[in-house]
């Protein structure tokens, strides 16, 4: 942080948690340990080009995003008061994310499943309205990446010590994912790749109003909503 500067706090960005971008070489990612307490890698890449179009201003943010397991939680910043929650299975990380056409925030949710074949990571996404979480893109979960035994042996390693650091850009239209692949040999990364981002178009049209609850639940393995007990 003394040489770099202190992580970047972006509304209109977010990423896993072992990523940290330093706010002084924005095109610098510096990937840490799970425990984020140790640098297993130092990568320069090109930065995400910014939206052409006009931008709106957006208010400071409110809400945050907790999760723990499977459980996704809407909190307010200032008391952690839960506002909203969903049961989101094979979570990675969640974050909240500025949508640069209109200043407000999205809620957005990283999972990944496996089996002994492949490993696949997906993305779902949400805006608060009237208390319950809605759908900002059509395909929940929208496959983002999948990795399988046969692209493992293609660059020499097992799928087992293959993995991905995700990132994601908030545009005006969509929600644009990428970030790094990583091969592993035993607790050291062996290399590291930049992947080509994937857009996600957002829902063109307006939430469904629901009536107002205290707090909401998205089922995801059934891709519904529905209100909280």
């Amino acid at each position: 942080e003394r040489a770099l500067g202190a992580p970047i706090d972006d509304p209109e960005r977010a990423q896993d948690d072992r990523i940290v971008i330093p706010s002084n070489f924005k095109n610098a990612r510096v990937l840490m340990d799970e425990d984020a307490e140790r640098i297993v890698g130092f990568v320069v890449t090109s930065e995400p080009e910014r939206s052409k179009e006009k931008e709106v201003a957006g208010e400071p943010r409110e809400l945050l995003v907790r999760t723990s397991g499977d459980d996704f939680s809407v909190v307010t910043k200032d008391s952690e008061k839960l506002v909203a929650t969903a049961k989101i299975p094979n979570l990675v990380f969640g974050r909240a994310l500025r949508n640069p056409a209109d200043g407000r925030d999205d809620f957005v949710a990283v999972t990944r499943t496996e089996d002994a074949q492949s490993r696949t990571w997906s993305l779902v996404a949400f805006r608060l309205h009237e208390g319950k979480l809605v759908r900002v893109i059509e395909a929940q979960p929208a496959e983002l990446y999948k990795l399988t035994a046969a692209n493992a042996r293609w660059i020499g390693a097992e799928l087992r010590d293959l993995e991905l650091y995700l990132e994601l850009t908030a545009r005006t239209d969509s929600i644009e994912v990428g970030g790094l692949l990583t091969t592993r040999i035993g607790d050291k990364i062996r290399d590291i790749v930049v992947i080509s981002p994937v857009p996600v178009p957002r829902r063109k049209t307006k939430p469904v109003p629901h009536e107002p609850n205290d707090a909401g639940t998205y089922d995801a393995a059934s891709g519904s909503e529905r209100a909280a007990e």
